[in-house]
């Protein structure tokens, strides 16, 4: 009786034990989520070793360590769950993940046929398969996904994955009515699940302005931290900006960080230490206060970036929102506007599915006028620290590669280099949905693609019309 009792103690206890190891595990993913890598990874080395055997703990680590651009450790961390679980689909899905981020197009395809084997309805897997290559007429998949998509609840996300698969197949065959069709399902199914108000944006682009004014700069000139070392890379999803980021970092002076939303964090915080909203601190912020946080991102940065590089690329496209507050802590910092023709770009936008939510990406009419206010606030930027962007379209890089490359590395104080003219060949890895096409020599085929879904986009050419 007494063993038995002891038996039930302990099962209880290993009960607790998992069950806290797996709030941890939570908590670590928390702490990735608000850009926190390294407490998150520190959390689940601290899970590990309390239960090696735990599999989401090492899932999560490799989804951290990617995060973090260490993408060999990534795959080492999903290799070691495949070598010990064989059978866990999810693991070779992200080993698939983590292998094209590296370029291994092959070794990830095998992954992404491994996963589907294990679990043949797994949504994901078959969406990620579309995006590894063209789809050609008769391929199987389609029909496939097809069956899938009919066969599941009208409103589950695995209708989202295989939407999008859909549409990126039917867009591969030109079947450009269909292909219409399925990524407005995916798109319409994908805004139900969003919180997203046009009018909070509008409000936010009207603070910003009134903000953000001559005076303002006038005001704390001389102030920030005057290292000249980052390089933002700001604009719209889509719009060439991993192309562009590839093509800088393949210069020897230039290392990528990647997407890292230190700045944002940054202007956050401080407003939650002086009990202010938004970015209200700012008009009693000190001189020694912009340098402290300029300082701080410097250190964050360093992180990603290394120790010695001369200048380091950070890829958040949404710090178009925080080019008056990055100019007044850094105030020597580059900062690259990457455009692209609207109804290019908005398409590309709409066309892809993204793994961190954007909001305005999932309505036409909402996506248009998104565009608008983006425009308009970087309109505003320009105006009240001329001289300080550099604008360059996606159009003119690709017209003009060698032309647009020289005039971003005078910007940058840097000499030429032919190898930012073969950035394809940059094997760095990318962990955007772009990351097909920077592993091709620079095309111009995507110009002009938005005439091919001409009907399909007339709710966002009417609000580009309108804004």
């Amino acid at each position: 009786m007494d063993k038995h009792k002891d038996k039930t103690l302990d099962n209880i206890s290993a009960l607790f034990q998992r069950a806290k190891l797996s709030g941890l595990c939570q908590q670590a993913a928390f702490h990735s989520q608000q850009g926190r890598p390294e407490q998150a990874l520190a959390i689940l080395d601290q899970v590990i070793q309390a239960m090696p055997m735990m599999v989401d703990a090492h899932s999560n680590r490799g989804l951290v360590l990617r995060r973090l651009g260490r993408q060999e450790a990534a795959l080492e961390a999903f290799e070691w769950v495949i070598d010990h679980f064989p059978d866990n689909a999810e693991a070779h899905n992200y080993r698939g993940i983590v292998l094209t981020d590296l370029g291994r197009m092959d070794e990830a395809m095998s992954s992404y046929h491994r996963a589907i084997e294990l679990k043949p309805d797994f949504a994901d897997v078959y969406h990620n398969i579309t995006m590894l290559r063209k789809i050609k007429p008769g391929d199987k998949i389609v029909a496939t996904m097809e069956s899938l998509y009919e066969s599941v609840d009208a409103t589950s996300r695995l209708r989202i994955h295989l939407g999008f698969g859909l549409g990126k197949s039917y867009n591969d065959l030109r079947h450009y009515d269909k292909a219409s069709y399925f990524y407005r399902e995916a798109n319409r199914i994908k805004r139900k699940t969003i919180h997203y108000n046009t009018k909070d944006y509008i409000e936010q682009v009207g603070y910003l302005r009134d903000l953000f004014t001559p005076d303002l700069f006038a005001r704390f000139a001389g102030s920030g931290v005057a290292d000249e070392s980052p390089i933002f890379i700001v604009g719209m999803p889509r719009s060439g900006s991993t192309l562009l980021e590839q093509i800088l970092t393949s210069h020897p002076g230039i290392e990528g960080a990647g997407e890292i939303p230190f700045i944002g964090q940054l202007a956050i915080q401080q407003g939650v230490s002086t009990g202010k909203k938004n970015l209200a601190w700012l008009k009693d912020a000190s001189s020694g206060t912009l340098e402290s946080i300029g300082k701080e991102y410097l250190k964050q940065l360093r992180i990603f970036g290394g120790e010695n590089s001369r200048f380091i690329t950070n890829k958040t496209l949404a710090n178009f929102w925080y080019i008056g507050f990055i100019h007044l802590i850094l105030p020597k910092a580059r900062i690259i506007h990457i455009k692209r023709d609207a109804r290019d770009n908005c398409l590309s936008i709409f066309t892809s599915y993204f793994t961190d939510d954007i909001p305005y990406a999932y309505d036409l009419t909402e996506l248009g006028r998104h565009f608008c206010l983006y425009t308009s606030l970087m309109d505003h930027w320009k105006n009240v620290i001329p001289g300080h962007i550099c604008e360059i379209s996606y159009e003119d890089l690709a017209e003009d590669t060698e032309g647009e490359v020289r005039r971003l590395l005078d910007y940058c104080n840097l000499p030429f280099d032919g190898k930012c003219l073969k950035s394809h060949e940059n094997k760095r890895a990318v962990q955007t949905a772009s990351f097909v096409q920077v592993r091709k020599p620079l095309y111009r085929s995507s110009v002009g693609r938005w005439k091919s879904y001409e009907k399909m986009l007339l709710p966002l050419i009417l609000a580009l019309k309108e804004g």
